[in-house]
């Protein structure tokens, strides 16, 4: 099955989200250089638009690990009602060296999934024991006076 997703980009520059079967990747287009304990965000010029009922899911690739050592991993979702603004990958350096990224570069990977609603039956624990879910609980109603007590 296949689902499509609308891009918009923002303004021109080297594309940098192609799809690969089932998932999109992520590439940089241009060199980048992380220095140690340095947190970027890789700006892709484009607005993804996930269709009602779809989530997009995107998650840093295994190949930044293989280069730099420690990446701190990053995940963000996107689904129909996310704002509209040019997607933005964290990418965490978490090494003593500094991460030297070449143009091309694979970065994160997209995966879609379909979302339904569903209501949860029960929790099984590990000691067999059955939890029921909650009735949702009505809100409590703030006042909105807040009162601290300095001692």
């Amino acid at each position: 099955m296949g689902i499509e997703l609308k891009l918009h980009r923002t303004k021109e520059g080297n594309p940098t989200i192609t799809a690969m079967g089932d998932k999109l990747a992520f590439c940089l287009d241009r060199p980048t250089v992380i220095q140690p304990s340095e947190i970027i965000k890789v700006q892709t010029t484009t607005i993804i638009k996930v269709p009602q009922g779809y989530l997009l899911t995107i998650v840093t690739a295994p190949e930044l690990y293989n280069k730099a050592g420690e990446v701190f991993p990053a995940c963000l979702t996107i689904d129909a009602s996310s704002n509209e603004q040019a997607l933005e990958i964290p990418i965490r350096n978490s090494s003593r060296n500094q991460l030297n990224l070449m143009q091309g570069n694979l970065i994160a990977f997209g995966y879609i999934s379909k979302i339904e609603d569903i209501q949860i039956g029960s929790l099984k624990t590990e000691q067999g024991n059955v939890v029921q879910p909650e009735k949702s609980r009505p809100q409590k109603k703030q006042d909105g006076n807040i009162k601290f007590e300095l001692t």
